[in-house]
């Protein structure tokens, strides 16, 4: 392999991993930025249930609509059995509630969530590996419980239903004389 073909395979490796690490590394700056406070208590609260909020998303888990408390008593569920990590999420939820609708100017709210936001991450990563342990693998054929694509758009009857509906007609028909 002669030294310029050999620079192109590197560079296109390079930039493959690149491409396929990015958006790790642009969630973790992410998560970073939001987690190192601005000095602010209000801003910092909110950030920290935004990065909350993305946390479920990245484990493929759905927010529920509504205010901070009732989406956190909703969302608790989702963190197993962790008292703790339920806890913070509850205090996180009450503090964002008053951070969105309080009125005064004087927030008396906690400045830094990183510890409250880690406990939650941890038990929504653990609770993740303990659902990925507890679904069984799929098939290993291809489209193995996929439903099959139709030509037309009149519905398809599976074979059992179709058997029963012929016995259910052929019940029902007049007897020939």
């Amino acid at each position: 392999m002669d030294r310029k073909a050999l620079i192109a395979a590197s560079t296109a490796l390079a930039l493959a991993a690149g491409i396929l690490l990015a958006p790790r590394w642009l969630r973790t700056r992410r998560r970073e930025r939001r987690l190192a406070g601005t000095g602010d208590p209000r801003l910092d609260t909110l950030s920290a249930w935004e990065e909350v909020q993305d946390a479920a998303s990245d484990h493929g888990l759905t927010w529920p609509d509504g205010s901070p408390r009732y989406a956190a008593e909703r969302f608790v569920t989702s963190l197993g059995a962790d008292g703790a990590a339920a806890e913070s999420l509850r205090r996180l939820a009450a503090a964002s509630e008053r951070a969105l609708y309080d009125a005064q100017e004087r927030y008396d709210l906690q400045g830094s969530w990183r510890e409250e936001v880690t406990q939650v991450h941890t038990a929504l990563a653990e609770e993740a590996r303990r659902r990925k342990k507890a679904t069984p693998r799929r098939g290993g054929r291809r489209g193995w419980g996929r439903t099959p694509q139709r030509s037309s758009s009149r519905p398809q009857r599976s074979l059992a239903a179709a058997l029963r509906w012929g016995r259910w007609r052929a019940s029902e028909a007049p007897a020939s004389t």
